[in-house]
């Protein structure tokens, strides 16, 4: 019996349908739609679309061509608005309205990962090493908590296997216990990295989480215990964001 209620297995809400992963990040964005200039912010961005912030809403239908501007990386696509949001207010105070975008041409995967890897290095997503490994975990959304495990974790999050996600930029409670050490880790996470079923892509469904508000102590214990699974394999770190999940699960035992 967990702590949070029953651990069950089953459905942690009702993600959006997506043949494509998505990654929680901010990029200044331009959209050219009905001959005018929008400028605004992209997130959420998948190969299939993008979650776009707008001072004003546009028409559901709407066509246009955008340019993403990712630090050493510029991608220019062309999109179609699919769906309105609710206006959100930004941390600056500013009205900004979602557009749910989709790309009638995907992505490429490696135009993805390179948008991805530019704002690593820009410094707005902090990398840290990972080390494959298979561990129980719960995840709490809502109650009751949900019983699934990790397959790779790093000082800053890990990657949860799940055949429901919740979505980008939703906050979580993360509960595990690691090898050897006698208590019990509970995080406070955000989904960044989304991957649901049904997919058409070699990675497993779940989603990373990003740790947040980490305590120095739990800090420290982390990145240990990555530090000596990555000394056993060798020390080969792949210095790459949490929440980016191996293609293939790492076999039991590893």
């Amino acid at each position: 019996m967990s702590a949070w209620g029953p651990a069950v297995s089953g459905r942690a809400g009702t993600p959006g349908r997506r043949r494509f992963p998505r990654f929680e990040l901010y990029l200044p964005t331009v959209i050219w739609s009905w001959g005018r200039e929008l400028p605004g912010k992209a997130k959420d961005l998948g190969e299939g679309g993008l979650k776009l912030l707008l001072a004003e809403g546009l028409p559901v239908g709407t066509g246009g061509t955008l340019r993403l501007e990712g630090g050493t990386e510029t991608v220019h696509a062309t999109a179609r608005v699919v769906w309105l949001g609710s206006p959100e207010v930004s941390d600056l105070g500013a009205r900004l309205v979602p557009h749910g975008l989709v790309f009638p041409t995907p992505l490429r995967r490696g135009t993805v990962e390179a948008l991805v890897t530019a704002q690593i290095r820009l410094g707005t997503i902090l990398a840290r090493p990972r080390a494959s490994v298979r561990l129980p975990v719960e995840y709490q959304i809502t109650a009751p908590a949900i019983a699934a495990y990790c397959l790779n974790i790093s000082e800053g999050g890990m990657f949860i296997r799940t055949p429901d996600p919740a979505p980008p930029n939703k906050q979580i409670l993360v509960r595990f216990r690691l090898p050897h050490l006698d208590r019990e880790f509970r995080v406070r996470g955000r989904v960044v990295w989304s991957n649901p079923t049904p997919v058409a892509n070699p990675f497993p469904p779940g989603m990373g989480v990003q740790f947040l508000g980490l305590e120095e102590k739990t800090s420290r214990l982390l990145g240990d215990y990555v530090e000596r699974l990555l000394a056993r394999r060798g020390g080969d770190a792949e210095v790459l964001p949490p929440w980016f999940a191996d293609p293939e699960e790492p076999g039991k035992g590893r």
